[in-house]
């Protein structure tokens, strides 16, 4: 069954998101730069300005440069090691994202590891652990390691055991359905035995995905975006609240039940919509959805959501009360603003800008800044380290190119 069940007042918007999956922005590193601090004098590890959102939790971890062939400037892979003593010391790092109580993710990593065997007589071994936590903080750089920390509140997403074969880099596929609300992704090695245990990270991957159900029935500040298989709103207690000034989507590939109870006040400038999405965010929606009927129930407040029946079904082959007109093709490729400080903004339809590479050259050709996207419709680029002039932002996937000039005046 795939349907929308609304109950609402006349500030429900029922139309498709723009920005299709909640997906990690910061996992290619490419906001990383080479300025370090040193933990005792020792050991160098990323300035704030230089993690590109990524947070040390234990010890010194790195920002490493590498160099793709024929290709300016030189990317950067986080590494990390651990080993054990009397305890397991080590580094790790942490990123702000947030998980959704009861909804799924795929988290994906590409990385290698390697072992030193300090004692000589023991194998290299370890795991690389991965967690959705809450209340980690950046670490005081007192020692170029440090124990892991101690938190109560996290959730193990998975946990890769052993060496990397080989010389490629190994990926790591989980899915991941969260307990709780969670506003952190965490990652550490972990030394099984007395030897190091080092692990280069070239990549994180974090997606929302439409298998499980979602409950929004206790109250509080409902997240900004929300995709599942199912979405039930309602049938608790409490108020949910919008955010101010954002809006709000509930996107769900099945169905989306607002049910008797449910309500939701908005403030000033935030809004709430819902629309029903295909699971698979590559093929864009290619149909329009069509619904039987909607009843829309005005309140004395006009900011308060407030269920009363079951009045809306969707279908897909009826051509009566369109409300949701899916056509990718209508939302333009924009890049602006075409004279900026640095920073710029990238839009458009799935087909423009799903699994595409973005590269940034200046007059003369040479490669200045280079990212990959996945599903995000709204990207944002900050170029604010380069000099001032012409720049051409490359847009490519295997829907095509597009090239777009700008310029930087700081």
């Amino acid at each position: 069954m795939r349907s929308l069940l609304l109950y609402s007042c006349f500030l429900l918007f029922i139309f498709p998101h723009h920005s299709y999956a909640q997906c990690l922005t910061n996992g290619t590193f490419s906001g990383a730069c080479g300025s370090v601090v040193t933990a005792s004098g020792l050991c160098p590890t990323w300035t704030d300005a230089c993690g590109d959102g990524w947070v040390r939790s234990n010890g010194s971890p790195q920002m490493m440069p590498y160099t793709v062939a024929g290709e300016n400037p030189t990317g950067f892979y986080a590494y990390m090691y651990s080993y054990k003593n009397t305890s397991v010391y080590g580094e790790g790092m942490f990123t702000p994202y947030n998980f959704v109580q009861g909804a799924a993710y795929e988290v994906k990593i590409n990385f290698t590891t390697t072992g030193i065997d300090v004692a000589a007589n023991y194998p290299a071994d370890g795991t690389v652990v991965t967690y959705a936590a809450n209340g980690l903080g950046q670490s005081p750089l007192t020692a170029c390691d440090q124990e892991i920390p101690t938190i109560s509140q996290k959730e193990s997403i998975g946990v890769y055991s052993g060496l990397t074969p080989g010389t490629g880099q190994a990926t790591a596929d989980y899915t991941f359905i969260a307990d709780n609300n969670y506003s952190q992704f965490w990652i550490f090695p972990y030394s099984a035995r007395y030897v190091q245990y080092n692990l280069n990270l070239y990549r994180v991957q974090i997606c929302q995905v439409c298998l499980s159900t979602v409950s929004l029935n206790s109250g509080g500040v409902l997240p900004t975006y929300i995709y599942a298989q199912d979405i039930e709103a309602g049938g608790g207690t409490g108020t949910e609240t919008i955010q101010p000034t954002v809006a709000t989507n509930l996107v769900a590939s099945e169905e989306i039940d607002f049910l008797t109870g449910f309500q939701a006040t908005v403030s000033t400038g935030g809004s709430l919509t819902a629309s029903i999405l295909p699971c698979n965010a590559g093929t864009g929606i290619q149909t329009t959805d069509y619904f039987d009927s909607l009843n829309i129930v005005t309140v004395n407040n006009p900011n308060t959501f407030d269920t009363t029946t079951a009045v809306a079904r969707k279908t897909l082959n009826g051509t009566a009360n369109s409300l949701v007109v899916a056509d990718p093709a209508a939302v333009k490729l924009q890049v602006y603003p075409s004279v900026s400080n640095g920073v710029v903004n990238i839009t458009g339809s799935l087909a423009d800008l799903g699994n595409t590479d973005i590269v940034v050259s200046d007059e003369s050709g040479r490669v200045v800044y280079r990212t990959h996207n996945a599903a995000d419709l709204n990207i944002r680029l900050d170029l604010s380290n380069l000099s001032n002039g012409l720049y051409f932002i490359l847009i490519s996937n295997k829907a095509g190119t597009s090239t777009q000039k700008i310029i930087i005046n700081k």
